[in-house]
């Protein structure tokens, strides 16, 4: 999804948010350039291991940006792996989280009851992802030569560079290829650079900070002095 804009609730529009972290981030990157074989004009045959490299990047520098935007918005994060495993639990922390308190306990109970996760589908859900990625990557490895030791090195550079998620700000999603330049990532990661940069025509988001009018449009120079 759209990462919310720089700054407090007034430009993004969220008094709270909630952010789902599927783990490894290796299988979160898979799924976003898999999301193109589902509903883009990809194929699985054609995506190679520099889609996977940008969209890796651009998960650690997308979670950096929510981060960010975090300082000033309350926001809880969840993992996939906790929400199959301890459904109800993670619900009720939800419930709590968006302010259904103890006085109110029968609403809360009501809402859980009648919308509840299904831990089955859950569970299926994971299971097809975990599958395709796997098929995904096992390929990958064998036909371009990878080691799981390069994957991690990718992310383990990027966490480096945003500081472990605290750098700002962060950098572009657009600027993740090996020659840092917009005009070397791959089809693949500039669709997905699009679909997760702020949203600057939501009529519930405004784009005052310039880094966001810039991943808006694609430029990831970003140069103060450029006229808009």
């Amino acid at each position: 999804s759209h990462v919310p804009t720089y700054g407090y609730g007034k430009t993004h529009g969220y008094t709270r948010m909630i952010r789902l972290v599927t783990m490894p981030l290796v299988l979160s990157a898979t799924d976003i350039v898999l999301d193109q074989v589902t509903h883009g004009d990809k194929s699985f045959q054609s995506i190679r291991y520099q889609d996977i490299k940008e969209a890796l990047r651009q998960t650690v520098r997308w979670h950096c940006r929510l981060s960010a935007v975090a300082a000033h918005t309350s926001m809880m994060t969840i993992t996939l792996e906790d929400l199959i495993d301890n459904p109800w639990e993670e619900e009720y922390k939800l419930q709590l989280f968006l302010g259904f308190t103890d006085k109110t306990h029968k609403l809360q109970d009501h809402l859980l009851e009648e919308n509840h996760i299904e831990e089955d589908e859950l569970e299926g859900s994971m299971e097809q992802i975990v599958d395709k990625a796997s098929k995904l990557l096992t390929r990958i490895a064998q036909t371009e030569q990878i080691k799981l030791a390069d994957i991690n090195s990718v992310i383990d550079r990027e966490l480096a560079i945003t500081k472990n998620l605290t750098a700002w700000p962060c950098l572009s999603l657009w600027d993740v290829g090996e020659k840092e330049s917009t005009a070397k990532i791959t089809e693949v990661s500039k669709t997905t650079a699009k679909n997760l940069s702020p949203n600057c025509d939501d009529e519930f988001a405004t784009c005052w900070v310039e880094r966001d009018k810039c991943e808006a449009i694609g430029d990831a120079v970003c140069a103060k002095k450029k006229k808009r």
